[in-house]
């Protein structure tokens, strides 16, 4: 049972990371770059801020994990 929590813990870690290097490259998979640049620059600012900040909490609760 404790094996089985580890690998799944290690398992869940590494999606968490993933996901948080995968959020750096969304707005260029999903093609939201001409999206973007007809924004004005405050949203365009937020938007990034925020996929900054998803991306790190992410990442470190992966790293805690």
């Amino acid at each position: 049972m404790t094996e089985f929590l580890i690998h799944g813990l290690q398992a869940a870690a590494v999606g968490q990371i993933a996901l948080a290097v995968l959020n750096f490259f969304l707005p260029t998979m999903l093609d939201w770059q001409n999206d973007l640049q007809r924004l004005s620059k405050l949203p365009r600012e937020v938007f990034h801020v925020h996929a900054w900040f998803i991306s790190i909490t992410v990442g470190l609760f992966g790293i805690l994990t």
